[in-house]
């Protein structure tokens, strides 16, 4: 968090996304490679549909026409929450996608009112919106609220698709 007041936070996602990459090789994750694909598609997908939405009040690295934050945020949180949620080791589907979900939105909804109300990110595009209630957080549309919100179920619903592909591939090799 202390980085975040010392490293513009364009580049800290964006390099924190970018060292995933040789940390998971460097650590034999190889395997983890493909949720972070995974995550990383979702996030462009996300950012061709909403992309425009973003200003924000600081200055951001523009990447192939898209503001770099939230096209590297996205990803990186995605996968983080995967990360922490494999760690506690459980075993039934429906158990680890629900408990992705909540560590999901929690983490969200916390970053999401860390950055506003004490680092002053402010996305100017959508800040005629108002926030959603308690946390004054999520200044957008009703439809990039939503969209915002179901991003992480969505991962989990495709991560354990994926898991069940490749279990069934290495029991069929």
């Amino acid at each position: 968090m202390l980085l975040l007041f010392l490293i513009r936070p364009d580049y800290l996602v964006m390099w924190g996304f970018l060292l995933l990459i040789p940390f998971l090789l460097l650590t034999k994750r190889k395997t983890q490679l493909l949720n972070l694909l995974l995550a990383a598609v979702i996030g462009f997908s996300w950012m061709l549909i909403g992309g425009n939405q973003y200003g924000y009040n600081h200055s951001m690295l523009k990447l192939l026409g898209f503001n770099s934050f939230p096209l590297f945020a996205w990803p990186l949180g995605l996968f983080a929450v995967y990360l922490i949620v494999s760690r506690l080791g459980i075993k039934h589907p429906f158990n680890r996608i629900l408990v992705y979900c909540l560590v999901f939105w929690s983490l969200l909804l916390s970053a999401e009112t860390i950055a506003y109300h004490v680092l002053f990110i402010r996305n100017i595009a959508t800040a005629a919106y108002a926030g959603l209630p308690i946390c004054d957080c999520l200044h957008a549309p009703h439809w990039m609220q939503a969209a915002y919100l179901l991003m992480g179920p969505i991962f989990s619903l495709l991560s354990e698709a994926l898991r069940k592909i490749r279990l069934r591939l290495s029991l069929n090799l």
